[in-house]
């Protein structure tokens, strides 16, 4: 009776016919590249977390005042290191929500760490609501 690998001289045992007894084999390469691809996932996840717990700006909206139907006024503080340059987006809005004005504005360094600005947003129709959209650190160009 022949067997496959009957009669050949091998220390190991005989090869398997592929694609026989539901075998599959995984690839290390792909292996390898699912755990990197997972690894590097998770570091930039930790690093964008982190980021977002510990900002650079804080920033507080102290009131807002309708002037008329083409003004807003805000009044907002940012607290940041006093010796940085800030920038920050103001968004005014109408009773809808729509966003009808928005103003970006330069907070210059201070001799505090917290730094109280009024800005007026111009609008296309009266707002009803006004915003501090966000800030970061440094002088817009």
């Amino acid at each position: 009776m022949n067997h496959p690998g009957a009669g050949t001289t091998g220390t190991g045992p005989a090869a398997r016919p592929s694609g026989r007894y539901g075998e599959r084999r995984t690839s290390r390469v792909l292996v390898a590249s699912v755990i990197a691809v997972g690894t590097a996932l998770l570091g930039w996840l930790l690093w964008a977390a982190l980021a977002a717990a510990t900002p650079d700006t804080r920033t507080s909206l102290i009131s807002f005042r309708v002037l008329d139907d083409r003004q807003v006024e805000v009044r907002f503080e940012v607290t940041a290191e006093r010796s940085s340059p800030v920038t920050c987006t103001l968004q005014a809005m109408d009773a809808t929500g729509e966003v009808v004005g928005v103003k970006r504005v330069a907070v210059p360094p201070g001799p505090h760490d917290r730094r109280q600005v009024e800005a007026v947003v111009g609008t296309r129709s009266r707002a009803a609501n006004a915003t501090i959209a966000g800030c970061r650190l440094g002088a817009d160009d």
